[in-house]
């Protein structure tokens, strides 16, 4: 028989507002939701009013920055592969997603972003694709910007001349989210913490009238497996 209750240490603990947060939820929420939050919150601050790319933005990951900025108030630009994840990706915070074949001459990431940001680019990059959007990244990101990379699926980057930054004066972050995090100050842009983050995110809002499971998101559906996107 399993144990209906787990004993845990308080200080490793976070408290959910339990009439909006089911346990569930919150559960499969905390590693994406505390990635997310330590990204935006201390590798590339997002404020109201930014323009943001992230790179396979419906990926667990993805979607959860996808709704972070946006409840930050920022336009959330994304890259995904398919119509149908695009589709996911807008329903979780995304303005505007490129369809991009990385590996594809026929797709130019990096000159639709600035066409959506009529030629400034983006105030930060959150990427997780590593190799193959490095070039696009230093086209998409405007002066001053932050680039965010988080991940290498691509393959490692290759060794690079930091002069390529100079241009731009742009910032340029590889985080361990865990370290970022480390101190427990991380909030959602008010003061809030990751349980108001959670609350406030499309996917909590919808899975707590639908059902639905997304983004990573365990909902309160009684037959319902904790599991990623």
């Amino acid at each position: 028989m399993c144990a209906s209750y787990a004993a845990a240490d308080w200080a490793a603990a976070t408290p959910l507002p339990t009439v909006r947060v089911p346990p569930r939820m919150g559960a499969a929420s905390l590693v994406h939701g505390l990635t997310a939050l330590a990204l935006v919150s201390e590798a590339a601050p997002v404020r109201p009013g930014d323009t943001v790319l992230v790179h396979a933005v419906a990926g667990g990951l993805g979607l959860w920055l996808a709704q972070v900025c946006k409840a930050r108030g920022a336009v959330v630009l994304g890259t995904t592969s398919s119509a149908a994840k695009a589709a996911v990706a807008r329903t979780h915070g995304a303005d505007h997603v490129i369809l991009r074949l990385y590996r594809d001459e026929g797709v130019d990431v990096g000159e639709r972003v600035l066409e959506l940001t009529a030629g400034r680019g983006v105030h930060a990059i959150f990427d997780g694709i590593g190799r193959d959007t490095f070039a696009t990244n230093l086209k998409a990101i405007r002066a001053k910007g932050t680039i965010v990379v988080l991940g290498t699926v691509s393959g490692k980057l290759e060794p690079f001349d930091l002069e390529v930054l100079y241009e731009k004066s742009v910032k340029f972050v590889y985080p361990s989210a865990p370290k970022q995090g480390r101190d427990g100050d991380l909030d959602d842009g008010n003061g809030n913490g990751i349980t108001a983050a959670i609350d406030r995110s499309p996917s909590a809002k919808k899975a707590r009238t639908s059902g639905e499971r997304r983004a990573g998101v365990a909902v309160p559906a009684s037959s319902a497996a904790v599991h990623g996107w």
